[in-house]
């Protein structure tokens, strides 16, 4: 009798056993069901919007992996899944129009396809789904919010962000393993930490529509090579590209009036550097340790130099300044490495100089001539009006303008043939203008 007993009892455990778990609800309008390890939501309208680990199925997380959403709900809430540590996979219906904020927040996703019904992507949408490898932005995407991707660390697949996104938001790839990103010509700022720490990043291209970029945007992108900035940026915040190590080549624009506090520090592989006239101060560190600095132009119109701002570049050897009065600085602007250093100075100015503070103890103090202008010739196809220079040349080729004291005023890429240049303020009588073909003219105003 007890045998019988035991045996109806492991029967009763065992068919409970093989039973699949399945459990159910309703949210707003929408009814979820759980059945064999996958979640579905189905029904008409909008998901509501959740707190922090409030969503009606939050508490049975450890039973699916799976969530599909089927056509007919125009919303994921925000925090409907943040957390849910075992999900590996969602499918989106085409009714789907918003992506809630940390709605996907620390999820185990490994791949997701955004449907092209899509405006909005909410604040930390995916933000640390650290298995995410592939995922897509679509054409119909408005909105981007602050850290959608941050922190999703796997993230390789090539990003391109369409032309309806006007704001790259903060955070939004900080620490993704992108190689490369494609930003439309409709973007007018990139913000704080977009790109950080992106150290798989080899080439970004900044289009002309960009006005600013945010504090640490680049920070540590170890593989980009080379940063084309237009002269519509008016603003590049504190670190913007700090520790970019494989920097070799950098056009700072003639629209930024302010370098930030260690805006291009560590960029060990910048060779050299022409600040523009724009420029009015140069804050603490700008320069901070690029170690492969050979040499510097500062223009009259910087009227501050930060401390520490060339400390640290060990290879420098030349800095040419073109104060006929010299900038009051102090000596930890240049650190150890002052005594090492060619100054080349205004024509009459290297007696006061050799008697100022700091300055006069670089290692060698030269003037720069100008009677070499008197031995180069006039081009008869360039003229200046009213601040344009206008000149025709018969190949492609980078023009470059200086000022009668060797000043660097403005480097502009020119097509071949006919070509109007706007000249910055106050630039002088006389230019000296140079082809990238090799040939040199002066021009009078």
């Amino acid at each position: 009798m007890k045998n019988h007993h035991l045996c109806l009892t492991l029967c009763i455990l065992s068919l409970f056993a093989t039973q699949a778990y399945c459990q159910s609800g309703t949210t707003g309008p929408l009814v979820w069901t759980i059945s064999d390890n996958t979640l579905i939501i189905n029904g008409t309208g909008v998901m509501p919007d959740y707190t922090s680990k409030s969503s009606p199925w939050y508490q049975y997380q450890n039973k699916f992996k799976n969530v599909v959403i089927e056509n007919g709900v125009s919303n994921l809430g925000n925090y409907a899944f943040e957390w849910c540590t075992n999900l590996t996979s969602i499918a989106f219906p085409s009714s789907m129009e918003k992506i809630g904020d940390l709605a996907l927040f620390s999820t185990s996703l490994t791949s997701v396809e955004i449907p092209n019904s899509v405006t909005i992507m909410g604040d930390y949408a995916f933000y640390n789904c650290t298995s995410l490898i592939s995922t897509n932005i679509p054409n119909s995407v408005k909105t981007l919010g602050k850290g959608v991707f941050g922190l999703c660390r796997a993230l390789i697949s090539p990003i391109t962000i369409p032309n309806s996104v006007t704001i790259i938001n903060p955070e939004l790839f900080m620490e993704t393993s992108i190689s490369s990103i494609t930003i439309p010509n409709t973007v007018t700022s990139i913000g704080n930490y977009a790109f950080y720490n992106c150290i798989n990043l080899k080439s970004v291209t900044i289009p002309a529509s960009v006005k600013s970029i945010g504090e640490s945007a680049f920070s540590f992108c170890s593989d980009i090579k080379s940063v084309n900035l237009s002269n519509s940026v008016t603003y590049i915040g504190d670190m913007a590209f700090f520790g970019c190590v494989s920097i070799t080549s950098l056009t700072i624009p003639n629209s930024i009036s302010n370098i930030g506090y260690c805006t291009f520090g560590y960029c060990s592989s910048l060779t050299d550097l022409n600040i523009p006239v724009s420029v009015r101060s140069i804050d603490e560190e700008a320069f901070r340790s690029c170690c492969s600095l050979t040499s510097i132009t500062i223009p009259n119109s910087v009227t501050s130099i930060g401390n520490y701002a060339f400390v640290g570049c060990s290879a420098l050897t030349k800095v040419e300044v073109n104060w006929t009065l010299p900038l009051k600085i102090t000596s930890i602007i240049f650190g150890s490495i002052i005594s090492s250093v060619t100054l080349t100075v205004p024509v009459g100015t290297k007696v006061l100089y050799n008697t100022t503070d700091v300055w006069r103890t670089f290692g060698t103090i030269l003037e720069k001539g100008n009677t070499a202008i008197n031995r180069v010739s006039a081009l008869d196809n360039a003229f200046v009006i009213t601040n344009r220079l206008y000149l025709e040349t018969p190949v492609n080729e980078v023009i470059t303008i200086y000022s009668t004291t060797g000043q660097l005023l403005l480097t502009n890429s020119k097509v071949a043939g006919k070509a109007t240049i706007e000249l910055p303020e106050n630039c002088g009588k006389m230019l000296i203008v140079k082809g990238g073909s090799g040939w040199v003219s002066k021009v009078m105003h």
